[in-house]
């Protein structure tokens, strides 16, 4: 799934959501069920309490309240992330435009989250 592609993170410039979203440009995979390949794409930002992924146009789109499962590619694995579509638009791209809540994190999969986006620290050896 990296194919060829590093993962950056930064902070947004500015932000009105209730957590900080950092931008996070990583490939990503989205399954709407189980034993689903699932569409490739990147995303896009990421906080604490949801992500933004852009999918290519021939992507099957998602519908707002599909319940998936996002597999973002990391340096150190996949980081996989249960949640539910809040919306799905066309961008002027033609990409698909997936915003997703987190509905139910793997703790191990939450405390990788919050290091990723600033809300801990790393654990020191």
């Amino acid at each position: 799934m990296s194919g060829g592609y590093r993962y950056s993170i930064d902070k947004c410039p500015t932000d009105r959501r209730r957590s900080a979203r950092r931008i996070l440009r990583a490939p990503v995979r989205i399954a709407h069920g189980p034993e689903q390949f699932g569409a490739l794409g990147h995303t896009i930002d990421i906080s604490p309490d949801g992500l933004l992924v852009c999918l290519p146009p021939t992507a099957e789109p998602a519908r707002q309240a599909d319940s998936i499962l996002v597999s973002i590619a990391l340096d150190d694995g996949l980081l996989h992330l249960l949640g539910i579509v809040r919306r799905c638009a066309r961008g002027g791209d033609r990409n698909w435009y997936v915003a997703v809540e987190y509905t139910q994190l793997d703790p191990n999969d939450r405390d990788r989250l919050d290091q990723l986006v600033g809300e801990t620290n790393p654990p020191t050896s």
